[in-house]
């Protein structure tokens, strides 16, 4: 009986397959079998897998007919003689010290235990690999609540475990084969139940998962669908209330997303394709609040169905739901009422002071007003990213883009990291970008409640977020004296893209800022850069780019401390780059004539800027 078998299922992989048995053939530990799984190729997977059999009797090959890749799983489970087990898909790789750093801590222990070391991403292109573990904050040694923790996310490839046979034959485990994605997740769900599982991260000894355009993630809707399904069956099987949490909203946010897609559909008149959609999320959650919006009229009109979701999936709806609705209502509807009357009785187009900054509120109305948008690219962060990102040039070198600037005064590097989850999941960018220098470079002192601008955002009328935030400000979007923190500005506007008009006459920043001093001292120990990194790897895990830009500034800002401003810029540009993501430093001499004061483009600079900034993005994408 062979120490560790290796189930490989393969469909038409025959071209990444060598790579996958190379990787095995080549493990320290030589105590295994491989079982390869043909799923009914029509490649010459057959060809591939047979060479290797006949050069290492280690290799075995085994076809049977298409049933997808949990059906191959099983059939290697079935077939699987070892005392540990190792699924890995026909295009991943295993590090040479894979197979006997995770056997030999496994038989060193007593008990019934699983054990997973590092995996990483690779891919096929010049994309440099990511530690994909470090996103889960994976600390040595067994895991507390591992259950609890795979509840919240799947947080663990298929590849990366090595598990004992004997407890999953025990327990009759095996993949579902209903499933077209998400199998693995379900599986480490139900053996982690009767396992203990050790994070054991050796060198040499990872797990290197490959991405490419012909990965399943990419698929949305298969994506999405399987994880409610996974999510449906656990409901079923739960009693700690704490997951049961957790999952009912992993469920909300996966029917949301679905429902989000059908709207899409329906947006670009694929009003067939979103039936069969809708058709065929009612079978898997027949639900009464999806079966609602399976209706002609909601089908033929994109905002309108949108809107329906949103209202019955939104938080709210559900604890109206839950809490003897009539009842309920009452309560809610006694106590809001003096508010409606007095926002009728005294209505003067304002909105909820939802932050502490007037800038950020300014926003936050825009895009109320905005319902519904997708945005391709967003600009987000301080004063910065908002005066010095010209929008009519960035949409124009970018071939009419659908871009926003969200940007507000004194919106610094943490509340961009606190913000950008909502971002993600309103408007799901393709592409962040943010101008900064050493000024705003820092920590801001902005509040905001991310629950409560989802809302607002999303439509909730002015006066239900009353009793959370009773305050408010008149709002002028064209604002002859906007005054902050930092200064006064003149004849300030705002571009139909949320940045800045700087197109003005007359010298618009008050004549000190022209000539007020800065003084930087770099410490590579700042908590700033740990936001910045927190960023550029929340956005890379969400695939979503990032272009952080070096604002020029002023030789009067920097001549005091001209070495730390050179290493602040060698740190974020590390930081940044590590993770895959865009910086660009200007490459040309911006004089004095570009500047308003010693931070700030006027239309010369932030048009020129701009470009330089937009010819990054095309050369990268």
């Amino acid at each position: 009986m062979p120490l560790v078998s290796i189930i490989i299922p393969a469909y038409n992989y025959a071209h990444y397959l060598p790579f996958t048995l190379d990787s095995v053939k080549r493990q320290s530990l030589s105590d295994w079998e491989c079982l390869i799984v043909d799923d009914g190729s029509t490649d010459n997977t057959r060809e591939v897998a047979e060479k290797y059999t006949v050069e290492d009797s280690r290799f075995k090959y085994h076809y049977k007919t298409n049933g997808g890749l949990s059906s191959a799983r099983n059939y290697g489970i079935e077939k699987a003689s070892g005392k540990y087990v190792l699924f890995l898909d026909a295009d991943d790789m295993l590090e040479i010290n894979n197979l006997k750093h995770l056997s030999d801590f496994l038989e060193n222990q007593s008990g019934n235990n699983a054990v997973f070391g590092k995996f990483v991403k690779f891919y096929d292109d010049d994309t440099p690999e990511y530690a994909w573990y470090q996103d889960y904050n994976y600390t040595e040694g067994f895991q507390t609540d591992f259950h609890s923790r795979l509840v919240e996310k799947n947080s663990l490839p298929p590849c990366a475990p090595l598990s004992p046979l004997s407890i999953i034959k025990k327990h009759n485990l095996i993949f579902d084969e209903s499933l077209t994605s998400y199998e693995d997740w379900d599986f480490w769900l139900r053996l982690s139940k009767y396992c203990n599982f050790y994070f054991h991260p050796t060198e040499n000894a990872a797990a290197r998962i490959r991405f490419h355009s012909g990965s399943m993630s990419t698929d949305i809707w298969r994506m999405e669908t399987n994880q409610l399904k996974v999510r449906l069956k656990l409901k079923a099987t739960l009693t700690n209330q704490s997951e049961i949490s957790i999952n009912n909203t992993g469920i909300e946010s996966s029917v949301k997303t679905l429902l989000y897609y059908i709207a899409d559909k329906i947006q670009n008149g694929e009003i067939k394709i979103a039936n069969t959609l809708l058709t065929e999320l009612i079978k898997i959650y027949p639900n009464r609040k999806i079966k609602i919006l399976n209706n002609s009229l909601l089908i033929s009109h994109p905002t309108i169905f949108r809107r329906s979701a949103w209202f019955l999936w939104e938080k709210i709806i559900n604890i109206l739901y839950n809490n003897h609705i009539f009842r309920f209502l009452s309560k809610i509807l006694l106590f809001l009422l003096p508010i409606i009357l007095f926002d009728i009785i005294t209505y003067k187009n304002e909105i909820i002071k939802l932050s502490n900054s007037e800038s950020f509120n300014v926003k936050l109305c825009e895009l109320h007003n905005l319902q519904n948008c997708h945005y391709d690219i967003i600009g987000i962060g301080s004063s910065m990213t908002l005066n010095n990102l010209n929008s009519k040039t960035l949409v124009a070198e970018l071939d009419n883009t659908s871009y926003h600037n969200l940007s507000s005064w004194g919106f610094r590097i943490d509340n961009q990291l606190e913000f950008l989850p909502t971002l993600t999941e309103l408007y799901a960018p393709s592409t962040i970008i943010t101008v900064s220098n050493i000024v705003d470079f820092s920590i801001g002192d902005i509040t905001f409640s991310n629950e409560i601008i989802k809302y607002y955002i999303k439509g909730l009328p002015t006066w239900m977020l009353r009793p959370f935030y009773y305050a408010s400000f008149e709002y002028n979007r064209h604002c002859e004296e906007f005054k902050h923190s930092y200064g006064k500005y003149w004849s300030l506007d705002f571009d139909k893209y949320g940045g800045v008009n700087v197109d003005v006459t007359g010298n618009n920043i008050q004549p000190e800022r022209w000539n007020e001093k800065k003084q930087f001292n770099y410490d590579s120990t700042n908590i700033q850069y740990k936001k910045l990194e927190e960023i550029c790897r929340y956005l890379q895990s969400n695939n979503i780019n990032y272009v952080f830009v070096q604002s020029p500034t002023r030789d009067l800002y920097i001549q005091d401390s001209q070495s730390d401003y050179i290493l602040h810029i060698q740190k974020t540009k590390d930081i940044v780059t590590q993770y895959n993501h865009i910086y660009v430093m200007p490459q040309e001499i911006y004089t004095d004539s570009c500047f308003n004061d010693g931070i700030h483009l006027n239309i010369q600079g932030s048009k020129k800027l701009t470009k330089e900034i937009a010819q990054k993005i095309k050369e990268y994408l």
